[in-house]
């Protein structure tokens, strides 16, 4: 039953999102602009949350400066919640923008888990140096990133 109701969600919001007009950005990120003619638009919230999901899919594409957006459900942990809105956002066949933002249940801003950097979308566990590099978080030191 409940696998039937998130099959029924994801083919219902794919069904409202293919006869939407594909959102146009205005970020900046080529990179990270290349979603699908699918995407949700900007204006409208989607509110998706699968059965078993640690996060609601709030927009694909938001407006102003953040991209992808999604909401933690409580009771989650962080990474769980981003994996969930990942897995989210193919579903209904967008592809993750920067900012890639997670917000708690009250709404406040928990992560930025992509951001912006130029005109580069930083993948995960990257950080934006001098405002054109993604730099690793963690790991061996890159040439032109600082050491962390």
């Amino acid at each position: 039953m409940m696998r039937t109701i998130g099959i029924f969600v994801s083919a219902a919001v794919m069904l409202a999102c293919s006869v939407e007009p594909p959102a146009v950005s205005t970020h900046g990120e080529p990179e990270a602009q290349s979603a699908s003619s699918n995407e949700a638009t900007a204006e409208e919230p989607l509110g998706v949350t699968p059965a078993a999901a640690c996060a609601v899919l709030n927009f694909c594409d938001a407006p102003g400066s953040t991209g992808t957006e999604c909401t933690e459900v409580p009771g989650c942990s962080l990474a769980a919640a981003i994996s969930s809105c990942k897995t989210q956002v193919a579903q209904v066949g967008c592809t993750v923008l920067c900012n890639a933002v997670m917000l708690s249940p009250s709404g406040a801003l928990i992560e930025t888990w992509r951001q912006s950097c130029g005109s580069k979308c930083c993948g995960e566990g990257t950080f934006c140096f001098n405002g054109n590099r993604c730099c690793p978080s963690d790991g061996p030191p890159v040439a032109g990133c600082p050491v962390q």
